[in-house]
């Protein structure tokens, strides 16, 4: 991935009106359809897709639920055809992660760990990011929502992960994982420890920089 791969182009614009409409009218299906031809007519590239498109939109979720502007079940909704459309890009995102192994085929690939941490269960923003991982040529672990502390331990030891990525959607997760990374940290030295997610757009002064990933420098900020 090179350049700015979060700064929407006019066809992340275009797509990204054209599925708030879909989504109005609850139409998955023609969301899925939309970012499927966009994918197969090379209009757009899995990282735009990513960041200039479903990552908005998923704050949007977050925002619409928490202002109550959302029902229960629309959140769900749009939260599964989103999951749906990440399951569309998946061989893309391993035909990317071949290319860059057959590329270096004598060196290791570094290994990265995603999990979600006991009670967050929001797992699609990290879903997404350890696919651009694995597009950079990352051997990439994707645990899920609702990891317990000890089987990430247990994971990152036995996968030999170079990288933890731990992630938080709301304030109070990002205050409970304050705690967990600096107890986590001392389990699993000396492999690297970050976290992402939707709670750290917001301020967070007790997070230094070098402790979140940051999608804009993917991917030179991790080699």
């Amino acid at each position: 991935m090179s350049g700015t791969p979060c700064t929407p182009s006019p066809t992340s614009i275009g797509l990204r009106t054209r599925l708030d409409a879909l989504f109005a009218a609850h139409d998955s299906d023609g969301a899925l359809d939309a970012v499927s031809e966009a994918l197969a007519g090379g209009l757009l590239g899995v990282e735009d897709l990513y960041c200039a498109v479903l990552v908005p939109l998923l704050t949007d979720v977050g925002e619409r639920w928490h202002s109550e502007r959302m029902r229960v079940w629309e959140e769900h909704l749009e939260s599964a055809a989103i999951s749906s459309i990440i399951e569309c890009a998946r061989p893309r995102v391993r035909a990317a992660r071949d290319a860059v192994a057959a590329a270096h085929d004598s060196a290791r690939p570094r290994s990265a760990l995603f999990a979600c941490p006991p009670e967050e269960w929001h797992v699609l923003s990290l879903r997404m990011l350890a696919d651009r991982f694995a597009m950079e040529g990352w051997r990439t672990h994707y645990l899920g929502g609702d990891v317990p502390i000890e089987e990430i331990v247990d994971a990152a030891r036995a996968l030999g992960a170079d990288l933890v990525v731990l992630t938080a959607a709301t304030h109070y997760e990002r205050v409970y994982l304050r705690d967990l990374l600096d107890g986590l940290r001392r389990q699993l030295a000396p492999v690297s420890l970050l976290v992402s997610g939707p709670a750290f757009s917001a301020e967070h002064p007790d997070w230094s920089a070098d402790e979140l990933v940051d999608p804009e420098r993917l991917p030179d900020a991790y080699a």
